[in-house]
Protein backbone atom coordinates (compact mmCIF):
# COMPACT_ATOMS: atom_id res chain seq x y z
CA UNK A 1 0.00 0.00 0.00
CA UNK A 2 1.42 3.37 -0.98
CA UNK A 3 1.32 6.39 1.29
CA UNK A 4 -0.09 9.59 -0.20
CA UNK A 5 2.37 12.44 -0.70
CA UNK A 6 0.29 14.72 1.54
CA UNK A 7 -1.24 12.78 4.50
CA UNK A 8 -4.81 13.74 5.38
CA UNK A 9 -5.24 16.18 8.26
CA UNK A 10 -6.00 14.47 11.58
CA UNK A 11 -8.97 16.75 12.24
CA UNK A 12 -10.52 15.90 8.89
CA UNK A 13 -10.14 12.17 9.53
CA UNK A 14 -11.42 12.27 13.10
CA UNK A 15 -14.48 14.34 12.23
CA UNK A 16 -15.23 12.03 9.31
CA UNK A 17 -15.18 9.05 11.71
CA UNK A 18 -17.64 10.77 14.05
CA UNK A 19 -19.79 11.57 11.05
CA UNK A 20 -19.69 7.91 9.96
CA UNK A 21 -21.02 6.87 13.37
CA UNK A 22 -24.06 9.13 13.14
CA UNK A 23 -24.64 8.73 9.41
CA UNK A 24 -24.87 4.95 9.47
CA UNK A 25 -26.63 4.97 12.82
CA UNK A 26 -29.36 7.27 11.50
CA UNK A 27 -30.73 4.53 9.29
CA UNK A 28 -30.86 2.08 12.19
CA UNK A 29 -32.63 4.55 14.47
CA UNK A 30 -35.54 4.57 12.03
CA UNK A 31 -35.30 0.82 11.37
CA UNK A 32 -36.15 0.28 15.05
CA UNK A 33 -38.59 3.15 15.58
CA UNK A 34 -40.87 2.56 12.59
CA UNK A 35 -41.74 -1.11 13.31
CA UNK A 36 -42.29 -0.29 16.99
CA UNK A 37 -44.56 2.57 15.95
CA UNK A 38 -46.40 0.31 13.53
CA UNK A 39 -47.04 -2.26 16.26
CA UNK A 40 -48.30 0.45 18.61
CA UNK A 41 -50.78 1.52 15.90
CA UNK A 42 -52.01 -2.04 15.47
CA UNK A 43 -50.68 -2.46 11.93
CA UNK A 44 -50.33 -5.87 10.35
CA UNK A 45 -47.03 -7.58 9.66
CA UNK A 46 -47.46 -6.86 5.95
CA UNK A 47 -47.97 -3.15 6.57
CA UNK A 48 -44.91 -2.97 8.81
CA UNK A 49 -42.89 -4.84 6.18
CA UNK A 50 -43.96 -2.32 3.55
CA UNK A 51 -42.98 0.58 5.82
CA UNK A 52 -39.54 -0.90 6.39
CA UNK A 53 -38.99 -1.79 2.73
CA UNK A 54 -40.28 1.40 1.12
CA UNK A 55 -37.42 3.42 2.57
CA UNK A 56 -35.21 2.05 -0.21
CA UNK A 57 -37.69 2.81 -3.00
CA UNK A 58 -36.08 6.05 -4.20
CA UNK A 59 -32.52 5.03 -3.45
CA UNK A 60 -32.14 2.94 -6.61
CA UNK A 61 -33.24 5.56 -9.19
CA UNK A 62 -31.55 8.43 -7.34
CA UNK A 63 -28.22 6.85 -6.33
CA UNK A 64 -26.41 7.79 -9.53
CA UNK A 65 -28.23 11.11 -9.80
CA UNK A 66 -27.34 12.01 -6.21
CA UNK A 67 -23.69 11.49 -7.11
CA UNK A 68 -24.14 13.81 -10.09
CA UNK A 69 -25.70 16.45 -7.83
CA UNK A 70 -22.77 16.16 -5.42
CA UNK A 71 -20.39 16.72 -8.32
CA UNK A 72 -22.28 19.78 -9.55
CA UNK A 73 -22.99 21.51 -6.25
CA UNK A 74 -20.53 20.00 -3.78
CA UNK A 75 -20.81 16.88 -1.65
CA UNK A 76 -21.35 18.71 1.65
CA UNK A 77 -24.04 21.00 0.26
CA UNK A 78 -26.12 18.12 -1.06
CA UNK A 79 -25.61 16.08 2.13
CA UNK A 80 -26.78 19.05 4.20
CA UNK A 81 -30.03 19.13 2.24
CA UNK A 82 -30.64 15.38 2.64
CA UNK A 83 -29.83 15.40 6.36
CA UNK A 84 -31.87 18.57 6.88
CA UNK A 85 -34.93 16.91 5.36
CA UNK A 86 -34.45 14.04 7.82
CA UNK A 87 -34.47 16.54 10.71
CA UNK A 88 -37.75 18.00 9.46
CA UNK A 89 -39.52 14.72 8.71
CA UNK A 90 -38.59 12.74 11.86
CA UNK A 91 -41.05 14.55 14.21
CA UNK A 92 -43.86 14.23 11.65
CA UNK A 93 -44.29 10.50 12.28
CA UNK A 94 -46.33 10.88 15.51
CA UNK A 95 -48.42 13.61 13.84
CA UNK A 96 -49.40 11.40 10.89
CA UNK A 97 -50.40 8.00 12.29
CA UNK A 98 -51.99 6.74 9.06
CA UNK A 99 -50.48 4.06 6.88
CA UNK A 100 -50.47 6.02 3.54
CA UNK A 101 -48.90 9.05 5.24
CA UNK A 102 -46.26 6.88 6.91
CA UNK A 103 -45.44 5.24 3.58
CA UNK A 104 -44.81 8.69 2.09
CA UNK A 105 -42.71 9.76 5.06
CA UNK A 106 -40.68 6.57 4.93
CA UNK A 107 -40.12 6.96 1.20
CA UNK A 108 -38.74 10.48 1.62
CA UNK A 109 -36.92 10.08 4.94
CA UNK A 110 -35.48 6.68 4.01
CA UNK A 111 -34.10 8.01 0.74
CA UNK A 112 -32.53 11.01 2.47
CA UNK A 113 -30.77 8.91 5.11
CA UNK A 114 -29.48 6.47 2.48
CA UNK A 115 -28.23 9.22 0.17
CA UNK A 116 -26.56 11.00 3.08
CA UNK A 117 -24.65 7.79 3.73
CA UNK A 118 -23.72 7.70 0.04
CA UNK A 119 -22.22 11.17 0.41
CA UNK A 120 -20.38 10.07 3.54
CA UNK A 121 -18.56 7.42 1.54
CA UNK A 122 -17.65 9.99 -1.10
CA UNK A 123 -16.24 12.30 1.59
CA UNK A 124 -13.97 9.70 3.16
CA UNK A 125 -12.75 8.61 -0.27
CA UNK A 126 -11.62 12.20 -0.91
CA UNK A 127 -10.37 13.01 2.59
CA UNK A 128 -8.50 9.71 2.97
CA UNK A 129 -7.09 9.79 -0.58
CA UNK A 130 -8.66 6.38 -1.15
CA UNK A 131 -6.32 4.71 1.35
CA UNK A 132 -7.67 1.43 2.72
CA UNK A 133 -6.51 2.13 6.30
CA UNK A 134 -8.59 5.31 6.56
CA UNK A 135 -11.60 3.79 4.86
CA UNK A 136 -11.31 0.80 7.22
CA UNK A 137 -11.39 3.06 10.28
CA UNK A 138 -14.32 4.94 8.76
CA UNK A 139 -16.14 1.64 8.25
CA UNK A 140 -15.39 0.57 11.84
CA UNK A 141 -16.89 3.83 13.17
CA UNK A 142 -19.94 3.31 10.96
CA UNK A 143 -20.43 -0.23 12.29
CA UNK A 144 -20.20 1.10 15.84
CA UNK A 145 -23.07 3.41 14.95
CA UNK A 146 -25.17 0.68 13.39
CA UNK A 147 -24.57 -1.58 16.43
CA UNK A 148 -25.30 0.95 19.16
CA UNK A 149 -28.12 2.98 17.57
CA UNK A 150 -30.76 0.19 17.78
CA UNK A 151 -29.95 -0.49 21.45
CA UNK A 152 -30.12 3.17 22.44
CA UNK A 153 -33.27 3.71 20.35
CA UNK A 154 -35.02 0.74 21.95
CA UNK A 155 -34.13 2.04 25.41
CA UNK A 156 -35.41 5.52 24.53
CA UNK A 157 -38.67 3.99 23.28
CA UNK A 158 -39.12 2.04 26.53
CA UNK A 159 -38.50 5.16 28.59
CA UNK A 160 -40.58 7.69 26.65
CA UNK A 161 -42.72 6.07 23.98
CA UNK A 162 -43.62 7.42 20.54
CA UNK A 163 -42.98 11.14 20.87
CA UNK A 164 -39.73 10.83 22.80
CA UNK A 165 -38.56 8.16 20.34
CA UNK A 166 -39.06 10.29 17.24
CA UNK A 167 -37.74 13.42 18.94
CA UNK A 168 -34.64 11.35 19.65
CA UNK A 169 -34.49 10.56 15.92
CA UNK A 170 -34.73 14.28 15.22
CA UNK A 171 -31.90 14.94 17.68
CA UNK A 172 -29.75 12.24 16.07
CA UNK A 173 -30.38 13.78 12.64
CA UNK A 174 -29.52 17.23 14.01
CA UNK A 175 -26.19 15.92 15.30
CA UNK A 176 -25.67 14.37 11.88
CA UNK A 177 -26.15 17.79 10.27
CA UNK A 178 -23.62 19.24 12.73
CA UNK A 179 -21.04 16.60 11.79
CA UNK A 180 -21.52 17.41 8.11
CA UNK A 181 -20.86 21.07 8.86
CA UNK A 182 -17.65 20.21 10.73
CA UNK A 183 -16.20 17.73 8.23
CA UNK A 184 -13.90 19.64 5.83
CA UNK A 185 -15.12 19.89 2.27
CA UNK A 186 -12.76 17.91 -0.03
CA UNK A 187 -13.31 20.59 -2.67
CA UNK A 188 -11.77 23.23 -0.39
CA UNK A 189 -8.03 23.72 0.03
CA UNK A 190 -7.22 22.65 3.65
CA UNK A 191 -4.64 25.44 4.03
CA UNK A 192 -6.34 28.43 2.41
CA UNK A 193 -9.98 27.27 2.80
CA UNK A 194 -10.58 28.49 -0.74
CA UNK A 195 -12.11 26.50 -3.60
CA UNK A 196 -9.60 24.53 -5.61
CA UNK A 197 -9.56 24.41 -9.40
CA UNK A 198 -11.42 21.10 -9.56
CA UNK A 199 -14.20 22.57 -7.41
CA UNK A 200 -15.59 24.64 -10.27
CA UNK A 201 -18.72 22.47 -10.72
CA UNK A 202 -19.95 23.49 -7.25
CA UNK A 203 -20.40 27.07 -8.46
CA UNK A 204 -23.27 26.17 -10.79
CA UNK A 205 -26.64 27.68 -10.03
CA UNK A 206 -29.37 25.33 -8.86
CA UNK A 207 -32.41 24.79 -11.07
CA UNK A 208 -35.49 22.69 -10.28
CA UNK A 209 -34.84 20.48 -13.29
CA UNK A 210 -31.54 19.47 -11.68
CA UNK A 211 -33.60 17.29 -9.33
CA UNK A 212 -34.88 15.15 -12.20
CA UNK A 213 -32.67 12.08 -12.90
CA UNK A 214 -31.37 11.87 -16.46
Amino acid sequence: MTTPATPPARRALHTSYVHAFFSMGMMDVLVILVPLYGVSLGMSGTQIGILVGVRALLTLPFSIHAGALMYRFGTKRVMMVFAGITVLTAPLYPLLPWFPALVLLQTVCGACTSLTWLGSQALIAHIGHGEAVYIGRFSFAARMGTSSAPVVTGFIWDMGGVWVGFLFAMLWATILVATIMVVPDPQMDPETHEETADAAPSARRFRMRDLVPR
